[in-house]
């Protein structure tokens, strides 16, 4: 009865908050059998609070490393509490299956979610430094990615061609970010000390200078591929004007409340190994080139204007003003405006004249709003006394000018920098992305709404 009764309170308490395990982690409580202070989320908090899970201070036991075998697999253990790890982390095991491939068969296998449409993924990522006071957020490069975590309590992580550490030594840590859809918006960072063993001598450095943050992407041939930071979410808020907003020093994924990034295929990361985060891999080559010519929609009863599907930066003279100008999906499919009551940015299905998503203005200012791509890659809302009223956020000076901001045939619009990279899309209303990440975790291209 007392063992039933502890596995009860075990799997109950895992369906919030969770952390990987081990002697390498750094840890303030490592004293504690019973702690949870490394699955503590770390949403809202300032810099010195989030980074490094506030443990800088708890590096673990010398000689304590956990080992990653370069092509091989790492199995780490995911909990909410120590206590419900092996004896060898100074507990006991709290699952009855820890090793499940299938983690939704019944209550008792699963250690986070009812259902595999609550989980989108956690990750695993590397800086090659042996120093964590000299780590900085944008030195981690994140190299295995599994699309179902966090669900099982032994986790199978697949690693890359990585090289070897640094005398031996390298920071590592554990990301999860919970998805929205399956409870509150919450980020985890769990690092420890790792270090890369069965290193290949065509072993390559990770491209670590041209890391950068993820974004959303709605077709997956559209994502930023190659070396990424991990996603740094809802960290570090500050009162602006009476407006909390996120403050972008420490913040890199520009995603509201309630709409969290996840390690899915969403955000362009493939199950398993990241092979292309090598010098030698990276499928980016950061240089400008000439922008795709422009599509437009053809069918006069839709665009009797003939309006484009593009506005430019290098192109002054392609701009919205609300409740006038449009672009239109070269399909015919959907249309973006300002609109004339509310000075909102409108992305409408032509079909059955669904709003899709908006972007809100913040205090309607005197009329006409004008809507302009800049040369910085900030596309910005303005009222008739030039003050901004919506911006794309976390996209000023992101990437290379000139820039283009398209409405293409899935429906939203897409920011593209002079390396054709993807910088900003706006996210659906109708939470497509979300049910399609719960039956089929890597589509090679997403499913097309009419």
């Amino acid at each position: 009865m007392q063992r039933a009764l502890l596995l009860l309170v075990a799997v109950a308490s895992a369906l919030s908050h969770c952390s990987m395990w081990h002697p390498s982690t750094f840890d303030c409580d490592r004293a504690s059998i019973n702690s949870a202070g490394n699955s503590q989320p770390l949403q809202d908090l300032p810099f010195s609070q989030w980074w490094w899970h506030n443990n800088l201070d708890c590096p673990p036991a010398a000689g304590q490393v956990f080992n990653l075998p370069a092509n091989g697999q790492a199995v780490v253990e995911l909990s909410t509490n120590k206590a419900f790890t092996s004896k060898a982390n100074g507990g006991h095991k709290g699952m009855i299956q820890p090793n499940t491939p299938v983690p939704w068969t019944n209550d008792w296998t699963n250690i986070h979610a009812p259902a595999r449409g609550d989980v989108a993924g956690c990750a695993f990522a590397i800086s090659y430094k042996s120093d964590p006071r000299q780590v900085k957020p944008e030195d981690f490069v994140i190299f295995s990615v599994v699309h179902d975590c966090v669900a099982r309590q032994n986790q199978t992580f697949n690693i890359p061609n990585l090289p070897a550490c640094p005398n031996g030594k390298c920071m590592c840590s554990w990301f999860w970010i919970h998805k929205s859809i399956g409870g509150s918006d919450q980020m985890y960072m769990t690092p420890f000390v790792c270090n890369v063993t069965n290193v290949r001598s065509n072993a390559k450095a990770v491209d670590v200078a041209h890391a950068q943050a993820p974004r959303k992407c709605y077709d997956p041939t559209t994502c930023t591929m190659g070396p990424r930071n991990p996603m740094y979410w809802k960290n570090e808020r500050r009162e602006i004007h009476r407006e909390t907003v996120t403050d972008e020093r420490t913040a890199n994924m520009p995603e509201d409340g309630h709409r969290a990034p996840t390690y899915s295929i969403l955000y362009g990361w493939k199950e398993g190994a990241q092979k292309d985060i090598f010098v030698n891999t990276n499928p980016n080559n950061y240089t400008a080139r000439a922008a795709p010519t422009e599509k437009k929609c053809t069918n006069s009863t839709v665009n009797p204007k003939a309006y484009g599907s593009r506005i430019s930066s290098d192109k002054p003279a392609t701009f919205l003003v609300d409740g006038g100008d449009a672009i239109i999906s070269p399909n015919c499919r959907y249309v973006a405006y300002l609109q004339r009551d509310t000075g909102n940015l409108i992305v409408k299905n032509l079909t059955d004249q669904q709003v899709l998503w908006y972007g809100g203005v913040k205090q309607r200012g005197p009329r006409p709003l004008t809507l302009k791509l800049l040369a910085d890659g900030q596309v910005n809302t303005y009222d008739s006394n030039g003050t901004v009223q919506w911006s794309t956020p976390m996209t000023q000076g992101l990437g290379k000018g000139p820039y283009h901001l398209d409405i293409i045939n899935g429906g939203q619009l897409v920011l593209t920098d002079a390396t054709q990279q993807h910088r900003w899309e706006n996210f659906f209303f109708d939470d497509r992305e979300n049910q399609f990440l719960s039956t089929s975790a890597d589509p090679a291209v997403w499913r097309r709404r009419p």
